[in-house]
């Protein structure tokens, strides 16, 4: 299940950083924003859920960062 939302979310970024001119818009700016935050979030979740046993909330950190800096 979280393999294919994962999937999804990378084909919504994708198909917008292939775009940028013509697809910003402020829509475009929320899903963006949207997206970062809900990667930091389940960062910091799996973090604190886990312990920091499980490598995924450094996975999950790495995208919102660089969604962030995109």
């Amino acid at each position: 299940m979280a393999s294919i939302f994962g999937g999804g979310i990378g084909a919504i970024l994708l198909k917008i950083s292939q775009g940028k001119e013509e697809l910003y818009t402020d829509t475009t700016h929320f899903i963006i924003q949207s997206i970062l935050y809900a990667m930091f979030f389940s960062s910091f979740l799996v973090l604190i859920g886990t312990k920091a046993k499980h490598p995924g909330w450094v996975v999950l950190l790495a995208i919102g960062i660089y969604i962030g800096y995109r």
